[in-house]
This record gives structure tokens, C-alpha cells and sequence, in this order.
């Protein structure tokens, strides 16, 4: 079982969860969103996520190996969003998948 985390709550967001629990091969453990609406959309499915608000906290749980960075987290953010989870040795998926910065 792949345990990952995810960076945002927004509706693709929620769908690649969906899709992952299909898969009976993922599961999530870890959370960072910033708004209230985004974790209890997430929570009300995966109770047992640990949240997080602040993103270095995150990013230094051991809980999850991979990370999902949504498109619900601004473009301009990825980059640095990514290159926070390679510096923490984690596997990174993005939406979308190409970077303009």
C-alpha cells in the first residue's frame, strides 16, 4: 500500500483521492490544505488524514512517501512545492504536470 499526501482539496483533488481508493493500492495519510472547506471535504471520507496548515510540518511527516500537488494549490506555488518534496525525499505527482516558472 502507497501512502501519500495531498496539497489541496478542490474538486480534481478529490477525484484523484476517489480514484486512488478505487485502486486499493494508495492510500492517504497526510493532508495540507488552507481552507476549512477544503479539509472537511476531505475528512468527511478520510477521517483518519492528519492535517496540516503549515507546509514544512508536512513535508517532514514521515507518514506518506509520495506527494499530490493539486491544481486547487496556485501554479505559481508548484515549483517551490515540488522542489520542498524532492528536498524531503518524496515522490511528487502534479496537476497539471507542466511548469511555466
Amino acid at each position: 500500500m502507497l501512502k501519500y499526501g495531498i496539497i489541496g482539496g478542490n474538486e480534481n483533488a478529490l477525484e484523484f483521492i476517489d480514484a486512488a481508493d478505487i485502486s486499493e493500492k494508495w492510500q492517504l495519510t497526510a493532508a495540507f490544505t488552507e481552507t476549512a472547506r477544503e479539509m472537511a471535504a476531505i475528512r468527511e471520507k478520510h477521517p483518519e488524514t492528519v492535517f496540516f496548515s503549515d507546509l514544512n510540518a508536512f513535508f517532514k511527516s514521515p507518514n506518506f512517501t509520495t506527494v499530490f500537488i493539486s491544481s486547487s494549490s496556485p501554479n505559481m506555488r508548484h515549483f517551490p512545492q515540488i522542489k520542498q518534496a524532492i528536498l524531503a525525499g518524496k515522490n511528487v505527482i502534479v496537476q497539471p504536470p507542466a511548469l511555466t516558472n
